[in-house]
């Protein structure tokens, strides 16, 4: 393991158990190896459904609402 992933991981090891399971969460989606709960399996099937009946965000909303959240 490189000196860079052990600081990050010590970092992760820092915050509350739920953010913890966020970031695993990340790291194995981006590895391919993330395989969903039932609750995100949920969570998602709800996501599409709102998607497909034009329930989504305006693209300036998303826009404003990260770059609140990068402040």
């Amino acid at each position: 393991m490189t000196k860079l992933l052990e600081r990050a991981i010590e970092g992760v090891r820092q915050l509350p158990e739920q953010e913890q399971d966020d970031r695993a969460g990340f790291l194995l989606a981006h590895l391919g190896a993330w395989v969903a709960t039932p609750d995100e399996e949920a969570a998602l099937s709800q996501a599409e459904a709102e998607i497909v009946a034009g329930k989504v965000v305006p693209e300036a909303d998303m826009r404003a609402f990260w770059t609140k959240q990068r402040s």
